[in-house]
Formats: structure tokens, sequence, C-alpha cells
């Protein structure tokens, strides 16, 4: 079992190329790569042939594993990614920023961007700046002075039915998505010490970021949306 979670699937996406990778996170490397380059005249993804590639591949990593895949990660080329900035500022009458107004104010933004996209899915939520008396516009400092807190903050986003075409193809294996990254923000991070994606990809998933709100789904038991909140509170 322990052997099971040092191991994870991506399944890289991109217009004219579909990409699985079977990566060994103890050790940084993949241990099964297979690609498929093909022409596409259109701009969205063949689905159909998708399901093809998956197929010729999917039994090849569960027996490198000795397992079952549940779940994959997927990496979405940033031609399918919608991409959008929000501003938002609120005034405290304590003239004090905690962190439960941090948190307050990004619920808040969050809500706004599903109300003004009702059909778009977050994947991933940035804060690129932050404004307010004393603060710096790249860093935050719990229990600062200020009466007030500006945020400015990326939204990467993929419509809803687009997200639901690949679970429909994934349910076929019984393997779930257990997260989307966009192509071109991982592709932002990599360096000479992290030079290849699936190395990045891990790095975002554990919170390289640390101004990325790290989302996860309500639980039964109403825990809220922020599981992991923000990095800055750990």
């Amino acid at each position: 079992m322990e052997k099971e979670f040092n191991f994870i699937t991506f399944l890289n996406i991109a217009k004219e190329n579909f990409q699985i990778i079977l990566f060994d996170k103890s050790n940084l490397k993949s241990i099964y790569e297979n690609e498929l380059i093909f022409k596409n005249n259109h701009n969205k993804i063949d689905f159909e042939l998708l399901s093809k590639f998956l197929d010729g591949n999917i039994y090849k990593v569960e027996k490198l594993l000795g397992n079952f895949i549940k779940d994959v990660v997927l990496i979405i080329d940033s031609d399918f990614n919608y991409y959008t900035n929000f501003c938002i500022k609120k005034f405290f009458n304590d003239n004090l920023i905690k962190k439960k107004n941090l948190k307050n104010v990004l619920i808040d933004a969050k809500d706004l961007f599903n109300e003004s996209y009702q059909k778009q899915n977050i994947i991933h939520m940035i804060i690129k700046d932050y404004y307010g008396n004393g603060l710096d516009n790249s860093s935050f400092e719990v229990e600062r002075q200020s009466d007030y807190l500006s945020l400015e903050i990326n939204f990467i986003s993929l419509p809803q039915d687009f997200i639901l075409k690949f679970g429909k193809i994934l349910k076929k294996y019984e393997i779930k998505t257990s997260r989307i990254l966009c192509r071109h923000y991982l592709e932002s991070f990599l360096d000479k010490n992290t030079p290849t994606l699936p190395n990045i990809a891990c790095k975002i998933i554990e919170g390289e970021n640390k101004n990325e709100i790290l989302l996860v789904p309500k639980s039964d038991k109403n825990t809220g949306i922020f599981e992991k909140f923000f990095q800055i509170f750990s």
C-alpha cells in the first residue's frame, strides 16, 4: 500500500498530442511514458482518440504499479484554459487584518467568480498582489495594522462540460480525476532545478506556490472549501 502512494499518474492533454506518465515521487523520475502525436485542424479535443489512447496504456501502467489506477492528474494545455483577473477590496472597522479577514475576502472573491462564470470550474486561484496600509505587493503577514485589504487574484478555469467529458471517459476505467492543472501555469515554474513537467506538477500539488489557494471539495462533515487554505497559515 505504501508503494502505491509513491506514484502518481499524469495525463497530459493538448490539441495535437496526448501523453501518459507514471511518475515515481520518491525518486523524482518517470518510470513509464507514452505519447501520441497527431494532426488536429480543430480547436478541440478528440475524445474518441483519447479513449483509444487510454485503452492501449492503462493496462501497461497498472501492470507496472501492480495495482489498479484509482485516480489521475490531468495537465491541460493552455488553449483550453480561461484566465480571469479579479480585484476585491474590503474595509475593516478595527483597523486590523486578521487571518479570518483574509479568508473571508478570498471566499467572497471565489463566490464572485462562480456567480459571474457559472459554466466554468476553477482549477487555480492565485493571489497576485496585496494592498493595504503597511503591506507590500508580494506577501502577507497575519495580524497587520490596516483599515482595508485589497487583493488582485488570478483565476484559471475550464468549462464545466469540458471537464465532464474527461470524467465520462475515465469512468470507463473506474478512474477519477484527483486534480486538474494548467500546463502554461506549470511551465512558468520550470527551471534547472525542476526541469520537467511532472516534477513541478508534484511541487504545485504540494503547495510550492505560497500564493496559490488550494481548493478542495466540500466534505460530508461540512468542513468548508479550504481544507488546505493558504500556505502562510500553516
